[in-house]
């Protein structure tokens, strides 16, 4: 396993989190976890919102609910989902990217795991100043965020962005 301090290769990027020293010098398989990743990014959906968007539409379907109720419903799916897309900054998935651009000591830099992916999560999600370089970090390593984000405060933009995603929310079901 690499040792990332004092090691020419690697650069610390944030206490504790390494980059490769250049930027172009990703392995691989990160950088095609990284291609992955900008996938969702462009339609402003992670994964995990993706999936809870199609277990809502297929709940919907196997309760068999009266079709005035279905067709509201599939049409607020649908209008979350139109929302996303026209307005792609996602936070989600912004702090994922930087969670695959970074590495930790002992993680491997040539491969991306699922379980490392998660342990940053986490740790972005319980230290406000690592969430916010895992924000700054992952507009960087996404091409289309870096563009959307010139001259744009954010924070603020992800604030108003899920207060609408909110509204267009459907109600859980029972």
């Amino acid at each position: 396993m690499a040792q990332y301090k004092n090691n020419p290769l690697y650069r610390e990027v944030y206490p504790g989190f390494y980059a490769p020293a250049e930027d172009t010098q990703y392995h691989k398989s990160r950088e095609l976890a990284m291609q992955a990743q900008d996938t969702f990014s462009r339609c402003g959906v992670s994964p995990e919102v993706l999936q809870s968007f199609v277990k809502e539409i297929l709940d919907r379907v196997n309760k068999q609910v009266p079709i005035t109720t279905f067709i509201s419903d599939m049409s607020a799916i649908a209008h979350n989902l139109q929302y996303r897309i026209n307005n792609t900054l996602d936070e989600q998935c912004i702090l994922r990217m930087a969670a695959i651009g970074v590495f930790i000591e002992g993680e491997n830099p040539d491969e991306v795991h699922e379980a490392y992916t998660r342990k940053k999560l986490d740790m972005a999600k319980a230290d406000p100043a690592l969430r916010d370089f895992f924000l700054i970090q992952g507009v960087a390593l996404t091409p289309d965020y870096a563009t959307i984000c010139r001259g744009l405060q954010v924070r603020e933009y992800l604030t108003s962005r899920e207060e609408a995603i909110n509204m267009l929310m459907l109600p859980k079901t029972p």
